[in-house]
């Protein structure tokens, strides 16, 4: 993610309704470097309805952390935005804002003219390509409270983004490797937590839930020295039965908001969890969503993006969206939110007016390259094309038997190819099974399916297993995956009925790894195949001559034999 913010301070502000967090960064090749992260409690006096009780307590809270700028970016949170996302025709950046206003005006819950609206394009842009983009609408009530609060802090805001937005900027930041799969992002707050779905790095989906939290008693912890980070420590609770009930509400309020978005979208499957947040049931919220999915779940932390130690890192748990809003300062227009300068439409007049010089100047180069070109190298090569072309054609015919054999060599040899030596598949399970004392399998399904206009199969297995204790479904997928089992899918753990140790059940889903090709025998040379072929001939002929004398001197001493019998008859018979 390239980050441009021209070498300067920037500070980055964001709140709810129980603390005020500041982030002071500057530009670091193509990350941001922290300069300064605080974390305030906001006293019950200070009325967060009112812009100048507000912005009196963070004029007071900038003077006791020792920062001060001129200006700063804020964020506008969830629930004071009208979110949408609109399907674009190819269309150029121009022409993008005019297209947004036509089509928002009928998603609106109120006049457009009440509202600033801004977008962002979920992905790459290619103006000759369809395209989403990600429409926010704001009252202006809800920007001048944030213009007021400003002043009365004394300084001016050079942005206002979007905090989903700016989330999501923040865990691809912090985890690049996820960038590409089906994420569900959860920022718990005090009283109201954010539920983002994320598909191929473009959030798709967001929604407000209104939770709120008990005060929850913190387990003390060692504060980490580190000058540039003045917050709360963060502890994970140990479970009790108000955590319990508060993740539940939690856990409600993620699974309708899931299958909300289902509903519109059912080809979606989430692979990765990634919860937010410094209230301290973060850690038992991502493991029940965990759970739940059966997917693996992870607590935030900006080490990377930061270059943090994780012990450090683990301080800025609850600082994803002023984090994220930095990380996104320096990024394209057409990539992210800004409602102090929305992108507005450009004058029909105007864009023809920009067009006009270009398409001549470019229509006269093209027609002058054209014809010079056609003069110089077209005319001349046109000849030996058509030679060409005709050559082609004669050789195509003599291919297509070729071709036909060549496919039916192919074909053969991946169905041989494809077949499974099934005991050596079963040692394969066997020994990536654990214990019997942590699970057993209660039903062993083998599938081979055909590949789509292929000769190919693939072979798939299905173990369902019973285990005894929760999450041992995790630790069987990597050992598939660690004995060369694909696609390895852990499925969700419900509670058994069984009144011995195994308390869950489960499957997993893998596909088995196709058979190595064997070698092929190296062909022999012409000359040396000759010399072979000439050889064997040779001895054949040896061998058939020195088979016919043989017989022949056998035939020979029959004969002799047979005359000196007669001679010795013959004799007797005289005699007598």
């Amino acid at each position: 993610m390239a980050i441009g913010l021209r070498n300067k301070k920037l500070l980055a502000i964001d709140w709810d309704q129980k603390d005020l967090r500041l982030a002071m960064v500057m530009s670091k090749g193509d990350g941001v470097e922290l300069l300064k992260a605080v974390s305030v409690p906001i006293p019950q006096d200070v009325v967060m309805q009112d812009a100048e009780s507000l912005g009196a307590f963070l004029r007071e809270a900038m003077r006791q952390s020792h920062i001060s700028a001129k200006s700063a970016i804020m964020n506008i949170p969830r629930e004071h935005v009208v979110l949408n996302t609109l399907n674009l025709p190819p269309t150029p950046f121009e022409e993008m804002p005019a297209l947004v206003q036509f089509q928002i005006v009928k998603e609106l819950p109120f006049s457009a003219d009440q509202a600033t609206v801004d977008f962002a394009v979920c992905g790459h842009h290619d103006p000759k390509s369809p395209c989403s983009v990600l429409v926010a609408a704001v009252r202006h009530d809800d920007l001048e409270f944030y213009r007021k609060v400003a002043r009365e802090a004394g300084f001016s805001i050079e942005r206002i983004g979007l905090r989903p937005y700016a989330n999501l900027l923040s865990v691809l930041s912090s985890m690049p490797d996820v960038r590409d799969k089906s994420l569900l992002i959860v920022e718990v707050g005090p009283h109201l937590s954010e539920i983002d779905v994320v598909q191929s790095g473009a959030l798709t989906f967001s929604r407000a839930a209104s939770v709120s939290l008990p005060e929850f008693d913190k387990l003390a912890t060692d504060n980490i020295i580190d000058s540039r980070i003045t917050s709360t420590p963060i502890a994970n609770l140990q479970p009790d039965e108000s955590s319990g009930e508060a993740v539940k509400q939690l856990m409600v309020d993620v699974i309708r908001s899931f299958e909300a978005y289902r509903a519109t979208t059912s080809s979606v499957k989430i692979e990765q969890v990634v919860v937010c947040g410094a209230t301290g049931i973060e850690a038992e919220l991502a493991e029940s969503l965990a759970a739940r999915f059966g997917v693996r779940a992870e607590l935030f932390s900006p080490e990377g993006a930061l270059d943090l130690p994780e012990q450090r890192a683990k301080e800025l748990r609850g600082f994803s969206a002023v984090l994220g809003l930095a990380m996104g300062q320096g990024q394209e227009k057409i990539e992210t939110f800004d409602f102090l300068n929305p992108k507005k439409p450009i004058s029909k007049r105007k864009l023809r007016m920009k067009k006009v010089p270009v398409a001549i100047a470019t229509a006269v180069f093209l027609i002058g390259a054209a014809f010079t070109f056609h003069l110089r190298f077209v005319k001349p090569e046109q000849d030996k094309l058509d030679k060409l072309m005709s050559s082609i054609r004669r050789d195509q015919k003599r291919e297509k038997p070729i071709k036909a054999f060549t496919n039916q060599v192919e074909a053969l040899e991946n169905w041989v190819q494809s077949e499974q030596y099934w005991p050596e598949v079963l040692v394969a399970l066997t020994n990536a099974f654990p214990p019997e004392r942590e699970a057993y399998v209660t039903r062993l399904d083998f599938d081979i399916r055909s590949e789509r206009r292929s000769t190919k199969r693939t072979s798939y297995v299905t173990l369902k297993l019973r285990t005894s204790k929760l999450g041992s479904v995790n630790q069987q997928t990597k050992s598939l995956r660690d004995h060369n089992f694909l696609n390895v899918i852990p499925g969700a753990e419900t509670p058994s009925n069984a009144n011995d140790r195994y308390k869950f059940d489960t499957k997993v889903d893998a596909e088995i790894p196709s058979r190595p090709k064997p070698e092929k025998k190296k062909k022999v040379p012409a000359e040396e195949s000759e010399k072979t072929t000439n050889g064997d001939t040779q001895a054949k002929e040896r061998s058939g001559s020195e088979a016919a004398s043989s017989e022949s001197g056998d035939s020979g001493k029959a004969k002799a034999q047979s005359d000196r019998s007669r001679t010795a008859d013959e004799r007797g018979e005289s005699g007598r």
